[in-house]
């Protein structure tokens, strides 16, 4: 004889059963989202790291640069606007300008020109090297927020609360009479929607900027060169008082 005394037993059973495992599969997916979501915003503080790096950089070829006419020269040249840096004020702070070139290790030249030269140079390559690195974690980083965005729509269609509700209410064999009017029921199931759904952030592009990629190095270096050295003819004190920061040890 069989265990179960009647066949709505047996019904009631297996409704429990599919109700544990829907339940138990939308945990399980949730909490994966959720990671992911989480390991995607991580590297967003990774990204951030390079966008310090970019901004440190820009400031210092700004402030090697001096003169707003020069700056403008630059974004010809190389295609990079550095204006974003642009503020008088910056040029002025003696505590910006130790914080920027203290201990940046200046290439070795025989004459102040030399060494002035060659530390903008050094700092245009380390700039596009930073840029390129950035573009192609941002490509990634972007591609990455597309698949979690088609995932979590999957999972919260999948999981929508109306038609669970629906589903578990005809499972159940329950009537189907209203408990809430229309209106009601619309707020409550909106209410209980946006607990149960995994919320999506702004796209990356909202977030983080995208910096153009300059021109390589080696396409114009002859500009460079003579730009670096009438930034130092007009501004000799100036640009020697950048060096003697850039090599004090302490």
């Amino acid at each position: 004889m069989s265990k179960y005394s009647n066949w709505e037993e047996l019904a009631d059973l297996l409704s429990l059963e599919i109700k544990k495992d829907i339940a138990e599969e939308y945990f399980t997916e949730k909490k994966y989202l959720e990671k992911a979501w989480e390991d995607y915003k991580q590297k967003a503080k990774d990204l951030e790291k390079y966008e310090e790096k970019i901004f440190q950089y820009t400031c210092r070829l700004v402030m090697m640069l001096r003169d707003e006419k020069l700056i403008e020269q630059f974004r010809e040249i190389t295609g990079f606007d550095l204006k974003a840096c642009y503020f008088p004020y910056l040029l002025e702070s003696e505590t910006i300008k130790k914080r920027l070139f203290k201990k940046l290790k200046v290439p070795f030249a025989i004459r102040a020109k030399g060494k002035f030269v060659k530390l903008f140079l050094e700092l245009y390559k380390k700039l596009a090297a930073n840029i390129e690195e950035y573009n192609k974690k941002f490509t990634h980083y972007r591609q990455e927020y597309m698949d979690l965005v088609e995932e979590t729509k999957r999972f919260n269609k999948r999981f929508d609360l109306s038609a669970m509700l629906s589903f578990f209410r005809k499972l159940s064999g329950e009537p189907s009479e209203e408990i809430f009017s229309s209106d009601d029921k619309t707020k409550v199931y909106e209410e209980l929607t946006k607990k149960l759904a995994i919320s999506i952030p702004p796209q990356p592009d909202q977030e983080l900027p995208i910096f153009p990629s300059p021109r390589p190095y080696r396409e114009i270096s002859g500009e460079l060169i003579k730009l670096a050295k009438i930034a130092f003819t007009q501004n000799k004190g100036f640009a020697k008082e950048l060096l003697e920061i850039a090599t004090q040890e302490s």
